[in-house]
């Protein structure tokens, strides 16, 4: 909600939150059956964006709404919010209204751009930009920054009059919350507690526009008005400030419709749009997080693991052949694998994730295995046919006529182990499956 909403505003947008649910799941029950297993909500929290946070702001709240299993169901997590986006009506005072569904793979948002700096004014300023640029892709949605606006503040700032009789804007500071909170006197046991004394003045209310006429003291003791020696100035505040490595931090957040736009094409799309030129005039930086940088650390350990992995497989295969130039005949055959996986990958339209990544190991792993038994059977078959002359070209024909069986036999049984899978309806199996329901 707006600043300065109050909780009965948020409570009205907590209720319709609920009408729309009820309702959705009345019209989607008469057709489909049961589709909602059950909801709940939070009041002062936002428990979807981030659980770990536990600040109270009466201006947030959320639902979490909990499906069917996705075999009990005939309706699609998609299906249902976007019904239930389309059902909702915003109340009065209500500022962002984010209904997302959660995805599978690696964690974080789909969309998450992190700007750091040293001015908060200018982080949120750029993140309005860009968060409008963002909007303008065709399938983003829920696009938000994680930087909202909170209560009023009052910014003092010392007048020459308040600088030349001693005043700091720490003195200043310190005395209003004296006056408004008191102050402790005294700090003392009793039995297993500490008691503390605080001298205040229940009267004294300053949050009005007569501030200016808080008396302060100077430092000869004299009384002075609190609008003769300091400016008072109003301006909307944040809730929370976050801070990443030693600097102010906003990350603009949302998320993306695979089908239409990936998290690859996301990041290209915005490297090449004014958002760079936008935070390099405001003097910030920027980098991808969420899902993207996930992804590139993945893909960055992967990498080592690969390496690591080539050098095991050739010292093994070198000491099973007793050969140091063997392992490569069966090796140089590994990045033949890559040809039918991006060749798929191109033909279905479909990007290359982490889950291909892991595919395209399993891959190798057949195709080393079958070239393992090719280049065993060659070797014997050349010591067989030592006296003759076509000895190299006899070997690789009778070896690989002798191999054919089983190694056409090993890949044909991974393959239709792996595609029953690929029609599995089962929620444990579907998210191996690109075109999986939700």
């Amino acid at each position: 909600m707006v600043p300065g909403s109050s909780e009965s505003q948020t409570f009205e947008m907590m209720n319709e939150l609920n009408r729309a649910v009820l309702e959705i799941e009345k019209n989607m029950s008469n057709q489909n059956g049961k589709i909602i297993d059950f909801h709940y909500t939070y009041f002062a929290r936002n428990e979807t964006e981030d659980p770990s946070n536990n600040a109270v702001n009466t201006r947030q709240g959320s639902m979490v709404v909990a499906l069917m299993p996705a075999d009990k169901r005939n309706v699609r997590a998609p299906e249902f919010v976007e019904a239930l986006r389309n059902e909702i009506v915003p109340q009065p005072g209500n500022d962002v209204l984010t209904v997302r569904a959660p995805v599978g793979g690696p964690p974080g948002r789909d969309i998450d751009i992190r700007i750091m700096g040293g001015d908060l004014n200018k982080l949120k300023e750029t993140a309005l930009k860009i968060t409008e640029i963002v909007e303008q892709l065709p399938g983003t949605s829920d696009v938000l920054d994680n930087m909202d606006y909170g209560a009023e503040e009052r910014i003092i700032t010392l007048t020459p009059l308040g600088r030349s009789l001693g005043f700091t804007t720490l003195d200043i500071g310190l005395q209003i919350r004296a006056a408004l909170d008191g102050i402790i006197v005294q700090k003392f046991a009793r039995g297993d507690e500490e008691v503390t004394v605080r001298l205040s003045r229940p009267d004294i209310e300053l949050m009005n526009d007569d501030i200016g006429e808080f008396q302060l003291i100077d430092k000869s003791g004299n009384y002075i008005y609190l609008d003769e020696v300091a400016r008072i100035d109003k301006r909307l505040g944040f809730d929370v400030v976050r801070r990443q490595n030693g600097s102010r931090e906003i990350a603009i957040l949302g998320d993306l419709d695979e089908a239409i736009l990936n998290t690859s094409q996301f990041v290209e799309a915005m490297e090449t749009s004014e958002m760079p030129e936008l935070i390099s005039e405001a003097g910030l930086s920027y980098k991808f997080g969420g899902r993207n940088q996930e992804q590139d650390e993945t893909f960055s350990d992967m990498g080592v693991g690969a390496i690591l992995a080539l050098v095991s497989i050739y010292v093994i295969l070198a000491w099973v052949f007793s050969s140091w130039t063997l392992p490569f005949s069966v090796m140089i055959i590994i990045p033949f694998s890559l040809i039918g996986a991006v060749f798929g990958h191109y033909v279905m339209g479909l990007s290359l994730n982490i889950l291909s990544m892991f595919a395209i190991i399993a891959l190798a792993g057949i195709v080393v295995n079958n070239s393992i038994i090719l280049v065993a059977t060659i070797e014997r078959r050349m010591k067989e046919f030592d006296d003759d002359k076509n000895l190299l070209e006899n070997a690789v024909v009778r070896g690989a006529m002798d191999r054919l069986r089983p190694m056409l036999l090993t890949s044909l049984t991974t393959i239709g182990g792996l595609s029953a899978l690929m029609f599995e309806k089962s929620l444990q199996a579907q998210f191996l499956i690109p075109w999986q329901p939700q």
